[in-house]
């Protein structure tokens, strides 16, 4: 059995290959002009007011971590505090 390897594509004449050639690379610009339009991110001040809004959310869990470690180390030092009175309370 002989193999044909021609080509499973055939546009046979040069200029139908061309013309499919120049509409892929016009449909190919018009998807990159839609891009620059359109970013996926989304444009400079969209993405500038998400950072901002990041930032914020940023130093509010900050200083409600602060807080909470804070209020862990008193309790912690009135912990010791008590167990020691109660210590020397107990020797007396």
């Amino acid at each position: 059995m002989r193999r044909s390897f021609k080509p499973a594509l055939s546009l046979g004449d040069p200029r139908k290959a061309l013309q499919t050639l120049v509409g892929v690379l016009i449909a190919l610009n018009l998807v990159a002009l839609w891009f620059v339009f359109r970013p996926l991110g989304g444009s400079a001040e969209d993405l500038e007011q998400e950072a901002r809004s990041l930032r914020t959310q940023l130093a509010q869990r900050r200083s409600v971590l602060k807080l909470v470690y804070h209020q862990g180390a008193n309790q912690a030092a009135l912990g010791i505090v008590v167990s020691l009175t109660n210590f020397f309370s107990c020797k007396s």
